[in-house]
């Protein structure tokens, strides 16, 4: 705090705290640094404090101190997490995908539904059906991409699409476990490289989504033979792939009905690749707390990315407006 003495008199005049400071330890920039730092750049609780006190001369805090900032910083941006929770659930295209997390050695999963201009993670205790419904409502409206996981399939199958990349990877896993099915593997490995090189084509402009349409017609005839033939395949893997593909086989071509769904949950998945390497780091979360502000500040960080947004500048404001009791500035332009 900024004191001065006269040279006259010696008295000292000390300035008035800030009403974002009164009572606080550390002012709102502190705080949105804080939480940057632990999500953005995926530091933990220790080397917070350690930055603070090496690079910017201020008094170490104590990790409950980084956590009560941790706490703040949550709490400030509920209405936000909120925010972009129904922005999602209102997208005409999703991609949504899972993967583990930790609380305290207990098993949780990480959903991610990524929309093209927003993201929500949401942290739950199984990839059952009634998580997915819980991060995007009882219905959304738009086509959802993801794998052929059942939970994350209960949308009706004309606003749903599958993942092409996930299929590769199980025509790739039955190729290689060599048997009765490593030709159907194989054929179905090709076929799905060559839907990717015709959809890079159309990716980089090369192909209108018309041509695209006409580039593929002859590739899904193949394909809905390759199933027939995979359904009396005796290996059970192949067997198995090909009698689910075939009842989910409008899923497959989605993307070509309607323009701006992808043939893949890619989206999704690199979304969740940040908290893989967080969890990597820091072993999950410790409390519910920790879950809760992991959920929010990822929404935020990845959707302050896809908007281009200065996720510093962006916390800053919403904590200022969180101790002012104003309402939290919005982060999507539909609010």
């Amino acid at each position: 705090m900024l004191t001065l003495g006269c040279p006259n008199c010696g008295q000292h005049t000390r300035a008035p705290l800030p009403a974002d400071l009164s009572r606080r330890q550390f002012g709102p920039r502190m705080v949105a640094l804080a939480a940057a730092l632990t999500v953005r750049f995926r530091l933990s609780r220790h080397l917070v404090a350690e930055l603070f006190r090496d690079l910017l001369d201020v008094p170490a805090p104590s990790i409950g101190t980084i956590q009560a900032m941790a706490d703040e910083a949550s709490a400030a941006t509920l209405d936000t997490f909120r925010e972009i929770r129904r922005h999602v659930r209102r997208s005409p295209t999703l991609a949504v995908d899972a993967t583990g997390w930790k609380l305290r050695e207990q098993t949780r999963w990480v959903w991610a539904a990524v929309a093209p201009t927003a993201t929500c993670f949401r942290i739950a205790k199984s990839r059952a059906g009634r998580e997915r419904e819980a991060l995007l409502g009882r219905d959304p409206p738009g086509i959802i991409t993801t794998d052929r996981w059942r939970a994350k399939g209960g949308h009706p199958l004309e606003r749903r699409q599958l993942c092409w990349a996930h299929l590769m990877c199980n025509f790739q896993g039955i190729a290689d476990a060599g048997g009765a099915g490593a030709p159907l593997g194989h054929s179905g490995v090709a076929e799905c490289e060559r839907l990717f090189h015709a959809w890079r084509r159309y990716s980089t402009g090369e192909l209108s989504h018309a041509e695209l349409r006409l580039k593929v017609k002859p590739l899904r005839a193949r394909f809905r033979r390759l199933l027939t033939r995979g359904e009396g395949s005796p290996d059970r893997r192949a067997r198995a792939l090909s009698r689910d593909l075939t009842r989910l086989w409008s899923a497959l071509w989605t993307f070509l009905a309607t323009e701006g769904v992808e043939p893949t949950s890619n989206a999704a998945e690199r979304a969740l690749r940040k908290p893989v390497i967080q969890r990597k780091i820091s072993v999950g979360s410790n409390s519910g707390k920790g879950l809760r502000f992991t959920e929010r500040m990822r929404s935020i960080s990845e959707t302050c990315r896809q908007s281009q947004i200065h996720l510093f500048s962006y916390l800053e404001r919403a904590i200022v407006a969180h101790r002012r009791n104003d309402p939290v500035p919005h982060l999507l332009p539909s609010g």
